[in-house]
């Protein structure tokens, strides 16, 4: 006797085919991966590397421009790291505005600017949060 089986039934049938304890597994691990923030990390590095411009006059104004808008772009992805809308753990809520504080004040100081301060907030958040779910 031939089956016909469509790629829905396959994956179907090969899913069931697992034991149970399997398809947990691989569940669990789905929901603990933390994906690497790609668009943030690259925006707070475009901001890092365009306050070298700081050196010269033009510089000055567009690179503190530019630090407003992608610091209120990062304080708004802050905000939903934290959960906005949801459960929050208030230490690490608390902990973590500090951060994005204390970065923020860096960036106004104008030679201390050209630090990669940005980039380095990103890669703190995204490790704490992948080693918050671990």
């Amino acid at each position: 006797m031939i089956v016909n089986m469509d790629t829905q039934d396959t994956a179907a049938y090969t899913r069931e085919s697992l034991r149970p304890y399997d398809v947990a597994e691989e569940e669990v691990q789905k929901e603990k991966s933390v994906p690497f923030p790609h668009f943030m990390f690259s925006a707070a590095l475009f901001k890092d590397v365009l306050d070298t411009a700081d050196l010269t006059g033009v510089g000055v104004v567009l690179t503190t421009i530019t630090s407003f808008v992608i610091g209120a772009i990062i304080f708004i992805w802050t905000l939903g790291k934290l959960g906005i809308g949801g459960t929050v753990n208030s230490k690490r809520g608390y902990a973590l505005m500090l951060e994005y504080t204390g970065s923020f004040l860096i960036e106004l100081v104008p030679v201390i600017k050209m630090s990669p301060t940005w980039s380095l907030f990103v890669l703190y958040v995204w490790y704490q949060q992948k080693k918050d779910t671990h």
